[in-house]
């Protein structure tokens, strides 16, 4: 994920602005995209690693796809 925002901060300030509200407890839910990769050598694909140097022939890698994307993908609130 390349979109600059760090999950576990975002569900601290969720927590803590949540506090005394109908949102205390509740969980965020986050699903990633991993970057993709391929060689401009050799042609071999890569996903979400972030060396950018290829694990076969140790050539430069390219960035093909990257989510700059942060979506919330559902809130639960807490059982109690």
């Amino acid at each position: 994920m390349l979109s600059g925002v760090a999950p576990e901060a975002l569900e601290f300030a969720f927590s803590a602005l949540g506090a005394g509200t109908v949102a205390e407890g509740a969980a965020l839910v986050f699903e990633t995209e991993p970057a993709r990769f391929d060689c401009g050598s050799c042609g071999e694909l890569d996903h979400g690693r972030l060396e950018f140097v290829c694990p076969r022939c140790g050539g430069p890698l390219r960035l093909l796809h990257a989510s700059r994307d942060l979506l919330l993908c559902s809130v639960t609130p807490s059982s109690s």
